[in-house]
């Protein structure tokens, strides 16, 4: 493993570096990982051949080691890695109650999300003065809206490639799809502030897409062609889906004709529920990333899902009212359960088929000899 990850990208690492789980690594990461590796396994080595070289007291040398190493560690992981004080986590940015006033729900009864192009330095500022400065400052990245009840854009984890592209560098078309009805950035910075002060953050409201609607025509451009006509300024997304696949497309209604209505029923991270109404075929467009595992139904049969407007989901409706539910397994759960059964089963049966005898059994005595000729 250390060998693995200690050359980066030049090395084995390169086989499985657009792994999504492995790609967000950074340089330094996997060097930390590789070596970490490299010393825990090999002083349990070490250990191990030196215990068995010794005719006594083994289990108090590896006692002692052990208690050693982890004395170690801990005075060393207290010094590099000082947990953050308490009065930290009671934190509320001044950008949250801000955020607040301008975001609310859009006309599917989704909540508005917020993009924030900013970051601080956090770490870099001294314990002391860490709320307040978290208090000024912080401007909520990735997910951390979510601990004061706020949708972002984005979050911790690895993108997807068509979402980061999409969203990257970040525009007004993209902050639409979004559904971002509001953005952070940093201000001016002022002459005289010192360089170590970030300049104060401005909430900046604008027009965001619902976060699902009903498209009332689809434009076919199958795969790169997608994401440059989904980008494109001429392009109406209340009106026109961007599909990919031939099966995706319905036919176009009159400009005449309303395109209906979509509502949130109910939302739980793995289950989306959907109200629909429509005079006409529609492709529900909901803005939500499009990924393996993503499955729907509509009034209760199964459906399928289509990638729409490059990076989203979307599924085709008949006219009249529906009821549209999205739902999340993650792929490969169903395989990767029956594997790990098989596998205790496995090592249960190994373990009993190999199980040493007792040594109280007395062996079974010999048959009595006839008498000899």
């Amino acid at each position: 493993m250390g060998l693995v990850f200690a050359f980066g990208e030049q090395g084995p690492y390169r086989l499985v570096a657009g792994i999504p789980l492995v790609r967000g690594f950074r340089v330094p990461a996997r060097y930390l990982v590789s070596w970490s590796l490299a010393v825990a396994l090999g002083s349990a080595l070490a250990l191990s051949a030196l215990l068995r070289r010794m005719p006594r007291g083994r289990s108090v040398a590896a006692a002692a080691a052990v208690l050693l190493l982890a004395g170690d560690l801990v005075a060393h992981a207290w010094r590099a890695a000082p947990t953050a004080s308490a009065a930290l986590d009671a934190v509320v940015p001044d950008v949250v109650p801000r955020l607040a006033r301008v975001l609310s729900r859009d006309e599917a009864g989704f909540p508005r999300r917020f993009w924030s192009l900013t970051t601080i330095p956090l770490l870099a500022c001294p314990d002391p003065y860490r709320p307040a400065f978290a208090r000024r400052f912080d401007p909520l990245p990735e997910g951390l809206g979510m601990r004061f009840g706020l949708d972002a854009v984005g979050g911790g984890g690895p993108d997807l490639a068509r979402t980061e592209a999409l969203f990257s560098p970040p525009g007004p078309r993209a902050a639409e799809l979004a559904g971002a009805g509001a953005v952070v950035l940093s201000g001016p910075r002022e002459p005289d502030r010192p360089a170590e002060i970030p300049p104060d953050l401005s909430v900046r409201a604008q027009s965001a897409l619902p976060r699902a609607l009903l498209a009332t025509e689809t434009l076919l451009a199958p795969g790169e062609r997608a994401l440059a006509a989904t980008l494109s300024r001429g392009l109406d997304p209340r009106r026109t889906a961007v599909v990919e696949d031939e099966e995706a497309r319905i036919a176009s209604a009159a400009a005449s004709e309303t395109p209906g209505s979509a509502r949130l029923i109910a939302r739980s991270p793995s289950r989306v529920e959907l109200e629909t109404s429509a005079p006409g075929e529609r492709l529900l467009v909901f803005f939500d990333a499009y990924e393996k595992g993503w499955s729907a139904s509509v009034d209760g049969q199964p459906a399928a899902v289509f990638r729409a407007d490059a990076a989203f989901r979307g599924v085709r409706l008949p006219p009249g009212s529906h009821r549209v539910v999205f739902s999340y397994r993650p792929p490969g759960l169903r395989e990767g359960l029956l594997l790990s059964l098989a596998g205790a089963l496995t090592l249960v049966l190994f373990v009993t088929r190999t199980r040493p005898r007792s040594a109280n059994v007395a062996p079974a005595a010999a048959p009595p000899r006839g008498p000899a000729p």
